[in-house]
């Protein structure tokens, strides 16, 4: 079901996380629950050949999912 995954660390000063797809950013914020902390993220993928097909003409939207899960490091 997921084309691709990754996983990263990242410092997270504000507790937010705010994510940008091809087709923009999404609306809300992620509140992590809380400030200052270092994070693991994971991230799973679909539909990504859509996008890649969609964007040559217009700016995809809803063409992608994603799974993001955060754990504290």
């Amino acid at each position: 079901m997921w084309e691709d995954q990754g996983e990263a660390g990242m410092d997270v000063p504000s507790g937010q996380v705010r994510v940008w797809t091809y087709g923009g950013p999404c609306e809300d914020a992620i509140e992590l629950g809380e400030a200052g902390r270092s994070w693991h993220v994971r991230v799973y993928v679909s539909g990504r050949e859509p996008v890649r097909e969609l964007a040559e003409q217009e700016v995809p939207v809803h063409a992608e999912r994603y799974l993001l899960q955060f754990w504290p490091a």
